[in-house]
């Protein structure tokens, strides 16, 4: 009981002193607070930001034993002054005996990608592809701003395209173009499959 009234008398001789100590705890727990909710609202706003913004990717592909490039916006903003580059420059020899040249990506500019939508490029021929670049390893970068201005840029560490190889075996478009000439012969050419009777001769028809 003696304890309890020397612990009463001596907060009231310290009432002053222990008022300083509160307000001093509220202070720094009320400044904590303000700093937590503006990190949270900052959060929100980069995660908004990143939602609702264009997202352009620079890829090869394979379709129909074609190797194509493509750019497509998979973000919910529009994309504009999309230039894509890649290193080293892939090396198209599209007619024999003649010097191979790099396709320079960086020369074309994309005014305007919408949303959802894609570019796709003719590269070459899957077997011609790998014959004059034989590493398939590229470096990729596309660069783009949005309709503030905003400037992004989308780095790739080097890719290697080796997978695309085997998608199709090598004699895969030799079989289309001899069901092609099937189905020609089936519509009115003759027999030997050759063009029909009167019509013109297709190139590569022998």
């Amino acid at each position: 009981m003696e304890f309890i009234q020397m612990l009463i008398r001596m907060l009231n001789s310290n009432e002053g002193f222990l008022m300083a100590i509160l307000t001093f705890v509220y202070v720094i727990t009320t400044i904590g607070i303000l700093r937590s909710t503006h990190k949270s609202q900052q959060q929100a706003a980069k995660f908004h930001e990143e939602e609702h913004r264009p997202y352009v990717i620079f890829n090869l592909i394979i379709e129909d034993d074609m190797i194509m490039s493509v750019r497509s916006n998979i973000g919910k903003r529009p994309a504009y002054d999309v230039r894509a580059t890649i290193d080293p420059p892939i090396v198209v020899n599209y007619v024999a005996f003649e010097p191979r040249e790099p396709i320079c990506y960086k020369d074309v500019l994309i005014p305007m990608l919408a949303p959802g939508q894609a570019i796709k490029d003719f590269v070459n021929d899957r077997r011609s592809f790998f014959r004059d670049n034989p590493d398939a390893t590229f470096t990729m970068e596309v660069s783009y701003r949005d309709s503030l201005n905003i400037k992004y840029k989308e780095p790739t560490t080097p890719q290697c395209f080796k997978h695309l190889r085997d998608v199709f075996p090598d004699d895969w478009l030799e079989k289309q173009i001899i069901l092609a000439k099937k189905m020609y012969c089936g519509q009115g050419g003759s027999s030997q499959g050759g063009p029909p009777v009167g019509g013109p001769r297709p190139q590569g028809w022998k």
